[in-house]
């Protein structure tokens, strides 16, 4: 018979390890790196293009890859030593510390133009290496007009990888942050990725760039000669619902306290984790299967968000519940809810960490932290959702767009802070923007809905749904 687990030591172990902050700047620490079958290829050199929506790790990858310590632990746990051997250099991050920022591209760009521009920001990563001669990327700029001066800088520099036998790696991300008018972020978006095209001539260059899919979505940015190859080649970074269990497996394997507790449950269960340099990593089947994750869980949450199953069980409501209208869930969002539902259940209600009326607060603040980080991005969004607030979905087109003109809505949108592209006077480019970002999503009546870690930060109501407010 399984033993009773110990609720506070598990709880604790949530505490201790679950982010409190769920805006992190920088790479946790490399015993709570998870990483998921499908962002494997993310980190392979060749690989040039990543492509992810907010929250989905991009920035994450871009810190563990620019980290030499993280690096070299990840690339241990991968068992791939051309990881570990390749030097890692920051590109482009919007990062006070690197050049060129905002403002410098804008004082460059008229003087050299977009691609010279990224050709300088290359070769001054590669060229200044300690102890020697610093170049200045305003000189650069200028050297990078000519195309005879850019191959030979690009030759010295491999030739000196090549007997060397090192090979060296540009990260690139943060690329809705380049520039604030939207027309020129995608020119420079498009003359970085023809950019990184272009070294696959090399041997020991390469780009790495990691994108949000919207801006690949508009055609222009890609349209130059073998842009489709460079697409066709993108890895995605995607999140299953078997991946977000594993990665609150690693961290609570891995807390400050609590973490030998939850090891006993795992072992009541039948498994036993794997210890590599004082960091465990549970085995294959708690990673990817869903009866065994199903079941660990449920050692720790109440069965069913209510009295019954009626209500859903709860494994799978969490993560439906906090899909966007694509049902891409962030890994950030879900331990958001998980962290909120155990920091409320301070009298471990009902015998558990996870209490069904705490992960529904845990939902609404996941809702809000969402529609936060989403609105960095898209700071026009909270201007097109506003007017809504108190509406029910789902919701007739007619009367979003009648509520959007009584409100003008279209031209505050048009003058805001980073407007979405393609979109002008038509109303219907705005709804058709939100549909792009999995803010909205359309029935095949027509009518539009809000999946609820969307509805519920903006104040909308579903009949049946989760409760705004909790």
């Amino acid at each position: 018979m399984s033993a009773t687990p110990d609720m506070r030591l598990l709880r604790e172990a949530v505490l201790s390890s679950l982010p409190r902050d769920p805006f992190q700047t920088q790479a946790p620490p490399a015993r709570y790196i998870f990483l998921p079958p499908s962002h494997v290829a993310a980190l392979e050199p060749d690989n040039m293009l990543v492509v992810g929506a907010r929250g989905t790790g991009k920035s994450f990858w871009w810190h563990v890859l620019a980290d030499d310590d993280l690096r070299l632990a990840v690339a241990d746990a991968l068992r791939r030593p051309d990881l570990a051997l390749t030097i890692t250099k920051p590109g482009w991050s919007d990062n006070p510390t690197l050049s060129p920022n905002v403002a410098e591209i804008g004082a460059l760009l008229p003087r050299c133009g977009p691609d010279a521009l990224w050709r300088a920001v290359f070769i001054q990563r590669l060229a200044n290496r300690p102890g020697e001669t610093t170049f200045a990327l305003t000189d650069l700029a200028d050297v990078a007009r000519d195309p005879e001066e850019l191959p030979r800088l690009l030759r010295t520099i491999e030739d000196e990888n090549l007997r060397e036998k090192k090979r060296e790696l540009v990260l690139f991300d943060q690329l809705d942050r380049t520039a604030f008018d939207p027309a020129t972020r995608l020119t420079l978006l498009r003359s970085l990725l023809r950019m990184t095209l272009d070294l696959r001539s090399t041997r020991t260059l390469r780009a790495k760039v990691f994108v949000r899919p919207d801006m690949l979505e508009i055609p222009e940015v890609t349209a130059f000669p073998d842009g489709s190859k460079l697409l066709y080649s993108a890895v995605c970074l995607e999140w299953s619902t078997a991946d977000l269990y594993g990665v609150l497996w690693q961290y609570l394997a891995n807390a400050d306290t609590g973490a030998d507790e939850f090891v006993r449950v795992v072992a009541d269960e039948g498994f036993a984790p794997r210890v590599v340099e004082g960091t465990r990593f549970l085995p294959r089947e708690l990673q990817r299967d869903a009866e065994p994750q199903r079941r660990l869980f449920e050692r720790m949450a109440s069965p069913f968000m209510g009295a019954d199953r009626r209500r859903g069980e709860t494994f799978s409501w969490l993560p439906k519940h906090l899909g966007d209208a694509f049902a891409r869930v962030s890994p950030r969002t879900f331990l958001t809810a998980l962290r909120r539902a155990a920091e409320l259940n301070e009298s471990l209600a009902g015998g558990v960490v996870f209490h069904h009326t705490g992960i529904k607060e845990g939902v609404v603040q996941a809702s809000e932290l969402r529609v936060r980080e989403l609105a960095e991005d898209f700071p026009w969004i909270r201007i097109a959702m506003e007017p809504l607030r108190g509406s029910n979905v789902p919701i007739a087109w007619d009367e979003v767009r009648a509520c959007w003109e009584r409100e003008g809505v279209l031209s505050r949108v048009l003058r805001s802070e980073r407007p979405p592209a393609g979109v002008g006077a038509d109303p219907a480019e705005l709804r058709d923007a939100l549909v792009a970002i999995g803010v909205l999503r359309k029935h095949t009546s027509g009518r539009l809905d809000l999946p609820d870690v969307y509805r519920l930060a903006f104040g909308l109501g579903r009949k049946g749904g989760v409760a705004i407010g909790g």
